[in-house]
């Protein structure tokens, strides 16, 4: 079974490759500006509430300038690749409580909620392909099985 390290490898490198497309058009896009800064920033308050530390943003689409969002990507990628390293099966398996926006509290295991972070940023990468696309771009690739490929090609 892919481990969650894994998944999250795989984020660092659809990041890689999708935000070179979306610098040229992140200044003058509002759609892209929000949900690219959207996906970073929830990173942030995931690994926030995992700590229990207050919460970075609570502007969940708050736009972040260009240089913040890419060092926030690659601070909270990395982070999220190192932390499932770090625990053992039952660390993984134990509820985080954390709340909402709105202020529910909620019980889940960290393992799905760490599922959740990655699924929730391939989901919105999908959306921002779609906006290169509406945008008249071609954008790249991000299937997992192209990343999988890239990772087991043999050495030249």
């Amino acid at each position: 079974m892919i481990s969650l390290s894994a998944l999250f490898a795989y984020s660092r490198w659809a990041d890689a490759r999708l935000l070179p497309y979306l610098q040229p058009v992140y200044a003058d896009d509002a759609y892209t500006q929000r949900l690219m800064s959207h996906v970073v920033i929830a990173q942030a308050v995931w690994l926030d509430r995992i700590a229990q530390v207050p919460l970075r943003y609570t502007d969940f689409f708050q736009v972040l300038p260009w240089p913040d969002l890419i060092a926030l990507e690659r601070e909270t990628t990395e982070a999220l690749i190192q932390l499932p390293q770090r625990l053992d099966a039952g660390a993984l398996a134990a509820p985080l409580e954390h709340s909402n926006a709105e202020g529910r509290v909620f019980r889940i295991p960290l393992e799905e909620v760490l599922f959740h972070v990655a699924n929730h940023g391939t989901h919105h990468r999908a959306q921002l392909l779609s906006q290169l696309r509406r945008l008249g771009h071609t954008p790249p690739d991000l299937s997992f099985i192209l990343y999988a490929r890239e990772r087991h090609a043999p050495s030249a």
